[in-house]
């Protein structure tokens, strides 16, 4: 390790805010990174040239508030990415080497990214004995917030669903967004203009879904529609696992129609499928 560098910069404040109000002296972190005095006294200059620490004296070094902050929300980012990494099946060694390159390269996006990760395996953690369950139990498995998840509709005929894509399809923006709160949920799709061409001429139909039912309970309800967005809740749908737990999705039987007409969306049942 290098003093010179932001990465090494970085481990040094964390060092000092773990060392609490005590703080540390340039003889102790030597020891602690394995480098020599010079060099660390190098790297504690430049934090005081820049007010990351102070000196109670001589030999005192302390964290600035502004160093608090700061080595605080690396210690936090290195944490997260750490986690995430071990999680992810790197070895532990491994890991402690990567996660504080990666908290410094990019914080805001590692901690987003990892704290998704990681709350995703929590939830896989919680559903893994599950096979079938409800939209409810699904909910309840998840922690509160906002989640993208996408999605496919099967055509439907007479009754009967074939494994063949529905052109409602064409009629949505991915992702979904699922909308969790406590054992409620939401789904919202997002409507998006449907172009087809008129028989063999050069014309061609532009519709948009204008309505959007889904059944529950042998009864058929309206959507919640706000503009082109149209929201159905969780609990309409019926999931099971796939696989080895790797992959959940939930089904619900579905009607729209378009402003289009009948030859640009279906006006009959369709098969919702959404996955996780």
């Amino acid at each position: 390790m290098t003093t010179e560098t932001l990465e090494s910069r970085a481990r040094l404040l964390i060092s000092l805010y773990e060392q609490g109000e005590s703080g540390s002296t340039v003889t102790r972190l030597a020891h602690d990174f394995g480098l020599s005095k010079t060099s660390i006294s190098r790297a504690v200059n430049w934090l005081e040239k820049n007010d990351l620490v102070r000196r109670e004296d001589t030999r005192h070094i302390m964290l600035s508030a502004y160093g608090q902050m700061l080595a605080k929300g690396y210690r936090a980012q290195r944490d997260t990415a750490r986690e995430w990494m071990l999680l992810e099946g790197l070895p532990e060694e491994k890991a402690d080497d990567e996660a504080m390159a990666m908290a410094i390269g990019a914080p805001t996006t590692i901690s987003v990214i990892a704290a998704r990760a990681m709350a995703l395996h929590a939830i896989k953690q919680r559903l893994r004995e599950k096979r079938d369950f409800s939209g409810s139990e699904f909910c309840a498995a998840l922690d509160n917030g906002n989640y993208q998840v996408n999605f496919f509709f099967y055509r439907s005929g007479n009754g009967v669903f074939t494994a063949a894509p529905s052109m409602a399809n064409d009629g949505f923006e991915q992702p979904a967004d699922l909308d969790v709160k406590g054992d409620e949920g939401t789904i919202t799709l997002h409507a998006r203009a449907i172009e087809r061409p008129i028989e063999e001429g050069s014309k061609r139909a532009v519709g948009v879904l204008r309505s959007l039912r889904y059944r529950q309970n042998g009864r058929v309800e309206d959507a919640r529609q706000q503009n082109f967005n149209f929201s159905i809740p969780v609990s309409v749908l019926e999931f099971q696992t796939i696989g080895d737990g790797a992959l959940y999705q939930g089904k619900a039987l579905m009607q729209m129609a378009c402003s289009g007409g009948l030859g640009y969306m279906p006006e009959s049942d369709a098969l919702f499928v959404m996955f996780f």
